[in-house]
């Protein structure tokens, strides 16, 4: 559910700056980070074929390059979304990176470990 909630807030940030889209270059970090999103979801929701359709015409916007990591879930794609659409397949990496990156938000020293 949270994915989902999460794929509605990008669709609605998305509408009312449409004709913006347009120029990707000009785009704020929060357009860009919702494109990034729906273009991943698209990967995952099966049962929202229109994602597919969005992931078509803003990849046409953005570019091989934005597109190829927005799929991969890399870059500015939101590592919640990333790790609630990819369910068990999420690995150790990510959940470093989300460990790091609330840690870095809230002032916290973490140190990771190299051991399995």
């Amino acid at each position: 559910m949270l994915a989902l909630d999460i794929i509605e807030l990008y669709c609605k940030r998305l509408i009312e700056p449409a004709a913006k889209l347009d120029k990707p270059k000009e785009s704020s970090d929060d357009i860009r980070e919702a494109v990034a999103g729906i273009m991943f979801a698209a990967r995952w929701c099966g049962d929202l074929p229109e994602l597919l359709v969005a992931r078509d015409l803003l990849a046409d916007k953005f570019g091989s390059d934005f597109t190829t990591n927005a799929k991969e879930g890399t870059g500015i794609v939101d590592p919640m979304l990333v790790w609630k659409l990819s369910g068990d397949k999420t690995n150790m990496e990510l959940k470093k990176k989300m460990t790091k990156d609330i840690a870095i938000e809230n002032n916290i020293w973490v140190q990771s470990s190299n051991k399995k």
